[in-house]
């Protein structure tokens, strides 16, 4: 893409873009022409710099997102990667964040969950116990989603474990909710899903509360 021409057997730390001829290169172009964006070339020793190569492939994955989701994601993956194996997690909340939001748009939804399980595991190394409550009340919400009562009650009983978390606004209504769940009345999923503490989860994760109401009446169905 920087030479205009494909490149033979390309050689670079950033796994998730040694591509020398991409199969989505006219989409790539015209992504960059309309977001009047432009292509470089980054050498393997500025990469080497945590968090420059994290805000870059970053920056790569947003511009490809609309028409290469799969490698948007694959981009967002490595930057995390990155900032974990360097132990730089402080600066991961927003690329964690992308990450999520992207793989929910796109109907991924354990991938999802396995994403929100590392990024609990970031917040909790940096003592930032809301955020982590909030990822453990989201990864119950979508294993419920992915009709994985098992999973949701082994995550539950896992996290109100956790020091803190069951006298949180989150461990409370977490453990409503699976009451609630378990005995498959609907309309108090409904009412519990619709409260305002759902709402300061990730967009995806709220919407795809919002219908454990309606998803919960046909458990015994499947």
């Amino acid at each position: 893409l920087v030479t205009g021409e494909p490149f033979p057997d390309p050689e670079t730390k950033a796994t998730a873009i040694r591509i020398g001829n991409p199969a989505s290169w006219h989409l790539a172009e015209k992504a960059a022409k309309e977001s009047e964006g432009r292509f470089a070339a980054v050498s393997d020793e500025l990469l080497a710099e945590t968090r420059k190569a994290a805000e870059s492939l970053v920056k790569a994955a947003r511009v490809v997102q609309e028409s290469d989701a799969e490698a948007a994601i694959e981009l967002l993956l490595e930057a995390v990667d990155i900032y974990e194996e360097e132990e730089k997690e402080i600066y991961s909340n927003e690329t964690f964040k992308t990450l999520i939001s992207l793989q929910l748009r796109n109907d991924k939804a354990a991938d999802a969950r396995a994403t929100l399980t590392r990024q609990a595991k970031v917040y909790d190394k940096l003592e930032n116990r809301p955020s982590q409550w909030k990822s453990y009340l989201s990864i119950v919400v979508l294993s419920l989603h992915l009709n994985e009562e098992d999973a949701a009650n082994s995550s539950s009983q896992e996290f109100l474990q956790v020091p803190g978390f069951f006298q949180s606004d989150e461990g409370r209504v977490l453990n409503r909710l699976m009451q609630a769940w378990e005995e498959r009345d609907g309309e108090a999923v409904e009412s519990i899903v619709s409260e305002q503490i759902f709402t300061f989860l990730d967009n995806q994760v709220a919407k795809i509360a919002k219908k454990l109401g309606e998803k919960v009446d046909h458990q015994d169905l499947l």
